[in-house]
């Protein structure tokens, strides 16, 4: 969402994340090796960032994982909007 924002030319906003940092369930949890998405990889990426780079046709968890923070990286979400995190969420009230 925050990258069609920017897209959009709306550049005012904050992205608000439980966890430090992006990646989501990839980020949070500890699966075991070689667990892998069981959803195609392509079908997995952004329309608008398509990845033709991945390893295996269900992508393993760290390459997802590695996938989205490159996203966010390359669009400037981590750097021009800085997340808040959890902790930061009672200053907000």
């Amino acid at each position: 969402m925050a990258i069609q924002l920017k897209k959009a030319g709306v550049n005012d906003f904050t992205v608000f994340e439980k966890e430090g940092g992006v990646g989501g369930t990839w980020r949070v949890n500890n699966y075991p090796a070689g667990c892998a998405c069981d959803v195609q990889s392509h079908l997995y990426s952004f329309s608008f960032e398509q990845n033709p780079d991945w390893s295996r046709m269900f992508a393993p968890a760290g390459e997802i994982k590695s996938y989205l923070e490159r996203c966010a990286e390359k669009h400037g979400i981590t750097a021009a909007h800085p997340l808040q995190y959890r902790d930061q969420w009672a200053a907000l009230g």
